[in-house]
């Protein structure tokens, strides 16, 4: 009995579907690599490739932290008379090699931080496409620091601590102002010291003997800035009114003795006369003129006729 057309058709099939499988089976075998090779070319594929990322880092000075943030960058504006562009490229060059940037970082972080005219004198140009040392030569030209030696000096030496302001504020204001003058070590000191109004204050930090202002900053940094006394010159009415009072109590005792040679009267002094507002002689010594002799040349407190004058009285 011959097998029907249904029956070789499915034993067809299952034989094809057998051979495919051993087919399948074949390929993964010959495909399949060798585990071991495998795992050592992928760690030398990851050495390589972390070894070349290492090289292309910037370079960062043995045992210094490499830092991109531009926040240790002080900020430039032509107007802060305490600083100059010369200074202020000098401290960027000195954060770049502390820390390790690379030009482009340099650069960013400088940049950013030009502040007023600066900024605006930035966004004025016309092209950005320059190297660290281009932008510094472009900005000492804008800006350049022409700021004459004798000014400075007379600005420091006016530099005085004010009433209302700590030691710690005085010192970095006039330390600035010294930097300015290229002054330092102990001729700073005696600066600095000069400037503080407090006379036993002074005598004390001149008996600290510092050699520059970090020691002289230590000395006044112990003191107490919101203990230590703040002078505060005397109300002019107060101090008005005692002298008024001493005056009243003078021409009480000798009233017939004081004379007024404004009004020409007796009792009261030519300062506490009530016709000052009017004085005529005012008016003659404030141009040169005796108001005694009526010769020009000298006061009257000066004049040579002066007690010939008073035996005249």
């Amino acid at each position: 009995m011959k097998p029907s057309r249904a029956n070789e058709a499915g034993s067809s099939g299952w034989e094809m579907s057998r051979l495919s499988e051993k087919d399948e089976r074949h390929s993964e075998t010959i495909v399949s690599p060798d585990l071991s090779t495998s795992s050592d070319d992928v760690v030398d594929r990851l050495a390589s490739a972390l070894s070349t990322a290492l090289r292309n880092l910037p370079s960062t000075p043995a045992g210094r932290p490499s830092m991109t943030r531009g926040d240790v960058v002080p900020p430039f504006n032509p107007k802060d008379v305490n600083q100059d562009i010369n200074a202020w490229c000098v401290k960027v060059d000195e954060i770049r090699n502390m820390f390790g940037w690379s030009e482009e970082i340099t650069i960013f972080n400088a940049i950013s931080k030009l502040e007023g005219l600066a900024s605006v004198w930035y966004k004025g140009l016309r092209s950005i496409n320059f190297t660290w040392e281009e932008w510094k030569q472009k900005l000492r030209r804008a800006f350049p620091s022409q700021r004459d030696y004798h000014d400075l000096l007379e600005e420091m030496m006016k530099r005085k601590k004010k009433f209302d302001e700590t030691f710690s504020q005085y010192f970095y204001e006039k330390q600035a102002l010294l930097n300015a003058c290229n002054i330092t070590g102990r001729e700073a000191v005696s600066c600095i010291i000069g400037g503080i109004l407090d006379t036993q204050i002074r005598i004390g930090a001149k008996a600290a003997n510092c050699n520059d202002p970090e020691s002289l900053f230590e000395y006044l940094r112990n003191l107490n800035d919101d203990s230590t006394i703040k002078f505060k010159p005397p109300f002019k009415k107060n101090f008005d009114q005692n002298l008024t009072r001493k005056r009243k109590f003078i021409v009480g005792k000798n009233v017939n003795k004081i004379y007024c040679h404004n009004c020409e009267k007796y009792g009261h002094l030519r300062r506490d006369c009530p016709n000052n507002k009017t004085d005529n002689n005012r008016g003659r010594e404030t141009s040169g003129e005796c108001y005694l002799c009526r010769e020009t040349g000298h006061y009257a407190r000066f004049c040579p006729k002066r007690r010939k004058y008073h035996e005249t009285k």
